[in-house]
């Protein structure tokens, strides 16, 4: 699930609840080294690219996850730029 494949790859704590608010939190503070939330770290003034491979498959398949990945992301990346920070994320889509 969307949820698994997050947690797996970044390494969340054993405390993630798989909920979307949950989720913002923790990749929100991805970048941040003192955040035990997820063993995976960008270094500073670094952005993750996410590459999503089918991404065809997955709009078709789950539409709503794939625009709330998007949303989200994008999200993060505003809050940022308000706080005077630099985004966090990019995406790039594989067929």
């Amino acid at each position: 699930s969307f949820h698994q494949v997050f947690s797996q790859t970044f390494g969340f704590s054993s405390l993630y609840v798989p909920t979307l608010d949950t989720w913002l939190l923790y990749m929100s503070a991805i970048d941040d080294l003192n955040n035990p939330c997820t063993t995976f770290k960008i270094p500073d003034d670094s952005v993750l690219v996410l590459v999503l491979d089918h991404a065809e498959h997955l709009k078709a398949r789950a539409m709503v996850q794939y625009v709330a990945l998007i949303e989200c992301l994008s999200w993060i990346n505003w809050q940022r730029l308000n706080q005077g920070q630099k985004p966090l994320f990019s995406l790039a889509f594989k067929p």
